[in-house]
């Protein structure tokens, strides 16, 4: 009996040892922060090889996608809170404490507001898309688009506000202020307001899409993004213009892939006087039957235009069911113009001037 009496005190003793020995502030801090950083570790692997594989048991993905995107942001939360209780027993003069402490809790604050954006980015692109594929209308897709972006702008300003509300930076007083001057703000947002309405009238109205090919002004190109504040045009020369809502409200904005895909192809040319007029339309129409694309409806056809000073001046009219094929079309056309031509001999005149001397 009194030899484990003896071992028992003797335990106590060691373990009395090891407690003073953490009342050392260093050791103290050492010992929390690697308490802290194995739980930031041992939360991503739980969250890897335990939580993960029972969300996908389950018929969504959403829950995979949130345990999978958010586990570095909760391990990141419990580093941070390690690292704030690690220097809380060290000895800092009052001052250096409250900034440290206020550093920490706004790192927190703001791993966190990540957190819950990836939750609502998530949300918003597996439910919201879900509903909105159901229907045939694209402007529910650019709705959600413009929900969410505003969800994101608001929830990045609450946390801008609580992080100043932590650093005791009162926000009372500074909404108070900018009620107070109200006006002046309104008149310095007012451009900025008129973007963000002029994106969401583009939206409802549908006049500029994703993937359209406008042109509006100088620049000519397709619609990369309609935004809140501007839409993005990307041209043929691979350059993005980025164009403000509120201007783009107020042009005239010639969509090019409106009503649908389908684009008439204009090609003039010109014979020298005494071809046979009839014998060029048939040449060129047959040309154009070769055309890839051309459409029957409306049927292509040839005009006499002109009786010019030098030729007698033709247009080709035919429609093609693609914008991507004008371009090849006119290559096309133009070029086995001039081949044909060449062949049956008819003559392609250029600007010249006869002059009769008379005796």
């Amino acid at each position: 009996m009194i030899p484990l009496m003896a071992y028992a005190l003797d335990i106590q003793a060691r373990l009395t040892d090891i407690w003073t020995a953490l009342e050392h502030p260093y050791l103290k801090a050492l010992v929390t922060f690697i308490v802290f950083f194995g739980l930031s570790k041992l939360v991503v692997w739980i969250s890897q090889n335990i939580i993960l594989v029972l969300t996908k048991k389950t018929k969504t993905q959403v829950d995979d996608l949130i345990v999978e995107k958010t586990n570095k942001h909760i391990s990141w939360i419990l580093l941070f809170f390690g690292l704030r209780l690690t220097l809380l027993p060290l000895p800092f003069p009052e001052l250096a404490e409250t900034i440290i402490s206020r550093i920490f809790y706004s790192l927190i604050s703001f791993v966190t507001a990540l957190a819950i954006l990836t939750i609502i980015q998530i949300l918003f692109e597996h439910w919201g898309k879900a509903f909105t594929t159901r229907t045939k209308s694209t402007m529910d897709d650019h709705l959600l688009d413009l929900g969410y972006k505003t969800v994101r702008i608001l929830m990045m300003i609450f946390a801008f506000l609580f992080i100043l509300n932590l650093w005791d930076i009162k926000v009372g007083p500074l909404l108070t202020g900018l009620g107070i001057g109200g006006i002046a703000v309104a008149f310095a947002l007012q451009p900025v307001l008129q973007n963000i309405f002029g994106g969401v009238m583009l939206i409802l109205d549908k006049s500029v899409q994703v993937d359209d090919v406008v042109e509006i002004d100088t620049v000519s190109g397709k619609v990369l993004d309609v935004g809140i504040r501007s839409t993005k045009i990307k041209t043929w020369d691979n350059e993005v213009v980025i164009i403000p809502n509120s201007k783009l409200v107020d042009s005239n904005i010639k969509n090019v892939s409106k009503p649908n895909e389908h684009i008439r192809v204009v090609i003039p040319f010109g014979v020298a006087y005494g071809s046979d007029v009839q014998k060029v339309k048939k040449i060129v129409l047959e040309l154009i039957s070769k055309v890839d694309g051309v459409m029957n409806d409306p049927e292509p056809v040839v005009r006499f235009i002109n009786m010019g000073s030098s030729s007698l001046d033709f247009k080709v009219y035919f429609h093609v069911d693609n914008l991507d094929k004008k371009w090849p079309a006119i290559d096309f056309v133009n070029t086995n113009i001039h081949y044909t031509f060449n062949k049956k001999g008819i003559e392609i005149p250029f600007p010249q001037m006869d002059v009769h001397m008379r005796k």
